[in-house]
């Protein structure tokens, strides 16, 4: 049903919970839907000149993150289902969220408690990793080592892990 104050997120997560829902009961769902959705809708925005800056970055660190655990599951992983890349994809997308969303919820704290939810979210990121990748570093840690990113996570990360780490750690 149409709801004229549902926001373009909102719609967006309806969007991916359907496509997960309707990709778990049905094998007639082409593979990689949610990631291939997820990936458009963030090349979508960076390629809008109407978008600001920040979430021109937000969005290149998302389809850099998709681009290299496609690449490295078909090298690491070529038997893995597209049910499991599917799942690390939506699990990268609510991460990202997950962690704007507590940046602005957090905003009016003070900078030593904003400065710790950063940390946070960096470390799961960082600590937990999906492949091990010790051969590309530098690029795996390229939005890490970026101080002027607004996104400082590694791209070698098992997201599904990170996102329970957080969650955990944000009900506490």
């Amino acid at each position: 049903m149409y709801n004229p104050q549902e926001t373009s997120h909102q719609t967006t997560m309806k969007k991916l919970m359907i496509l997960m829902l309707l990709a778990s009961l049905t094998t007639a769902i082409s593979a990689q839907e949610v990631y291939a959705e997820i990936k458009a809708m963030a090349q979508k925005k960076v390629d809008d000149p109407h978008t600001a800056a920040v979430v021109k970055d937000i969005n290149r660190f998302l389809i850099d993150a998709l681009n290299y655990m496609g690449m490295k599951m078909k090298e690491e992983i070529p038997d893995s289902s597209a049910a499991y890349l599917d799942n690390q994809a939506y699990a990268l997308y609510n991460y990202v969220n997950m962690y704007l969303k507590t940046l602005r919820m957090r905003k009016n704290d003070p900078q030593k408690t904003q400065l710790a939810n950063i940390k946070l979210f960096i470390d799961a990121s960082t600590s937990s990793p999906l492949f091990g990748d010790k051969a590309d570093k530098e690029y795996v840690m390229s939005y890490f080592n970026n101080p002027d990113s607004p996104i400082r996570f590694s791209l070698d990360t098992n997201w599904i892990k990170a996102y329970v780490l957080v969650a955990e750690s944000l009900k506490k």
